[in-house]
């Protein structure tokens, strides 16, 4: 699982350096990176075609506000589909609240402790 969450990291703040510059928040940028990484997830590994679907309005979304490419999304969403940690992911994250809850806050926090693991420049 920690590698496609890598690399669903490491492509949404790809542009995070520009939005810095732009001046914006360090919070926003954390919250965007974990928005688009979980919808990649999420819209990838979905139980139904309505969650699907809102996932990947999200994840275009969050991709749009970070510089990342409608083509680029797709990608990653088939990327998802064919991942078992991500798969896993995608249940957990649908079946438990507070691992979701966790999961969110935890991301959101490592992110502004440590953006050098998050934010490439």
């Amino acid at each position: 699982m920690k590698s496609i969450i890598f690399v669903l990291s490491w492509v949404a703040l790809m542009s995070s350096p520009l939005a810095l510059a732009q001046g914006d928040k360090l919070e926003d940028i954390c919250y965007q990176s974990m928005r688009y990484n979980v919808s990649v997830q999420m819209a990838a590994n979905s139980l139904s075609g309505q969650v699907r679907s809102h996932y990947e309005d999200e994840a275009f979304d969050s991709g749009k506000w970070q510089g990342i490419s409608h083509e680029e999304t797709e990608r990653m969403i088939r990327m998802a589909e064919n991942n078992q940690s991500s798969m896993q992911f995608a249940i957990r994250y649908q079946g438990d609240d507070s691992f979701a809850n966790a999961y969110r806050s935890g991301y959101i926090n490592d992110c502004k402790q440590n953006p050098e693991k998050y934010i490439s420049n």
